[in-house]
């Protein structure tokens, strides 16, 4: 239940107007190369899934330039090729 405001209804009910109120009153102080490592961790971890779809887009890619040449290939839209001079 970390993701609710209030540690129950009657809480807001007693006050309303204090909506900022924290389901608990902890606060969590790191140091800054602590959270400098995490935001490297996190740019990491993203970065670790983009080059990933980056690798899956680029199968994808030559996968597609094979079919479009085997198609053209197939229906004789590829340029003559020219005789080897001698």
């Amino acid at each position: 239940m970390s993701n609710l405001f209030y540690n129950s209804v009657c809480e807001f009910l007693d006050n309303p107007w204090n909506h900022s109120l924290p389901l608990d009153s902890r606060v969590v102080v790191i140091s800054d190369s602590d959270y400098k490592l995490y935001k490297q961790k996190q740019a990491q971890e993203e970065i670790n899934v983009l080059e990933g779809r980056l690798r899956s887009y680029e199968q994808q890619c030559a996968t597609i330039r094979s079919t479009i040449d085997e198609l053209k290939k197939n229906a004789g839209l590829l340029p003559a090729e020219e005789p080897a001079a001698e």
